[in-house]
């Protein structure tokens, strides 16, 4: 016993200095490192920007009903653009496009101060649809761009450093955003905000090696699993395949529980005995669990089937662990399921990008983020509408476990459809050169 004990232990040995190895790697070379660090700059700098809006939303709008139409008007680009955007991305994979996009958005940003002369509720509306607008092709634009930085056999571990990262960059955003904000008031964020958009089109400037996507031909596709020419079945219709659509719907159940959850933050806080600052808590239980899941799933390589098995696992538990939440009775049962939560969620998301990074063509990197991220929005509109109502009527704990229920059926229907896919499915490490949970 004391012999397979000491063999299992030395097995987990070698596999966590193996996992450190490559994030090691990626970390030792010239571009992703390079994309890592400007990746996170630029979340901290768009959570300075949140803070200050949703203060001002809140004084200009006089009270919640303000700070309610900017979170939807927040919301509509990703469900209104963003499959042009992907589409975009894709015919101009270049550094250019991001580089351009980033710059723009550095001067939207910058625009905000203008609210401090002119506070006009629907100025700061249609300025935090610009900005979100433009984010709907920034956003899968770095992603195809990090991707193609990173090899294909180091492409998990890239994945996890960088959620890991967005993780610490939106604790930290959101932490000194609100020490700055009382003493300097919103315009110095709006400013800094720009400077990250700055910054993030300096560094792709920077990025040495070649990012373009190379033309798709039929024999791309038939390595990539299967999707159809280009030529006979032009933009999104070479993504309608069972797996891609497949979690797509799982990430709009996840978005929608995790967005209803979050909605219910303070409602469950007081429940719980700790009384409005409970959210506090709460959020950093999640963002734990989140940093931990990506550093769990960034150690995989996530190529094979076995994959999907792992994401419709993760994504079951999360949804269960949200339930466990809205039912809990005390803080400490609670805490734990939310850091479950955070972890799972995680894993299922890095690992299941990092699957479809495989099997996919890098010309349609760009259309696929953005069908994972509409999937996102779709779900996070809903979820955010969903959890109050039902709140008011079953209560918060009811609400919850009736949420998690379609998202743990749609986890199992996953995994029950990733076992009766073809055993001869191979990756594709084509285009080399070319993740929400919903939580930030």
């Amino acid at each position: 016993m004391t012999t397979q004990v000491l063999a299992t232990l030395r097995q987990a040995r070698e596999a966590t200095g193996q996992a450190l190895d490559r994030y090691r790697d990626v970390l030792a070379t010239h571009d992703p490192r390079l994309l890592l660090g400007a990746g996170v700059v630029s979340v901290v700098g768009d959570w300075f920007n949140t803070v200050a809006l949703l203060v001002l939303a809140n004084r200009i709008g006089e009270g919640p009903l303000g700070v309610g139409g900017l979170l939807a008007v927040r919301v509509l680009p990703g469900v209104l653009l963003q499959g042009p955007a992907g589409a975009l991305v894709d015919r101009l994979p270049g550094r250019r496009l991001l580089v351009t996009v980033e710059l723009l958005m550095a001067a939207v940003a910058a625009s905000f101060v203008v609210l401090n002369a002119v506070p006009n509720l629907w100025l700061l509306y249609a300025l935090a649809f610009a900005l979100e607008g433009l984010n709907t092709i920034a956003r899968p634009a770095f992603l195809v761009q990090f991707t193609g930085a990173v090899p294909p056999e180091r492409r998990a571990s890239a994945n996890g450093l960088l959620w890991m990262g967005w993780t610490v960059a939106q604790a930290l955003g959101t932490l000194l955003g609100g020490l700055l904000l009382t003493p300097l008031g919103a315009t110095p964020l709006f400013l800094l905000n720009a400077l990250t958009f700055v910054a993030i089109a300096f560094a792709v400037t920077r990025v040495r090696g070649d990012a373009s996507v190379e033309p798709v031909t039929a024999s791309d596709h038939a390595a990539g699993d299967g999707a159809h020419a280009e030529a006979r079945t032009p933009g999104y219709r070479a993504l309608f395949r069972l797996d891609v659509v497949a979690f797509a719907a799982i990430t709009l159940s996840a978005s929608l529980l995790i967005r209803a959850a979050g909605a219910l933050f303070v409602v469950r806080g007081e429940e719980l005995g700790l009384g409005e600052g409970g959210v506090g808590p709460l959020l950093a239980a999640v963002a734990v669990g989140l940093f931990l899941g990506g550093a769990l799933a960034g150690a995989g390589s996530h190529t094979g089937r076995q994959t999907l098995y792992l994401v419709a696992a993760a994504e079951a538990a999360a949804a269960a662990g949200l339930a466990v939440f809205g039912v809990a009775g005390g803080p400490t049962v609670a805490l734990v399921a939310l850091a479950l939560t955070g972890f799972t969620s995680e894993v299922a998301e890095v690992a299941g990008l990092t699957y479809f990074q495989h099997r996919l063509p890098s010309a349609f990197y760009g259309r696929f983020f953005s069908v994972i991220l509409m999937a996102a929005a779709l779900g996070g509109a809903g979820g955010a509408l969903l959890g109050p109502l039902l709140e008011q009527e079953v209560g918060a704990g009811r609400a919850l476990v009736a949420l998690a229920i379609p998202g743990i059926g749609l986890a199992i229907a996953f995994g029950v459809g990733a076992r009766a896919r073809p055993a001869s499915n191979r990756p594709t490490h084509r285009g080399t050169a070319a993740t929400s949970s919903g939580w930030d």
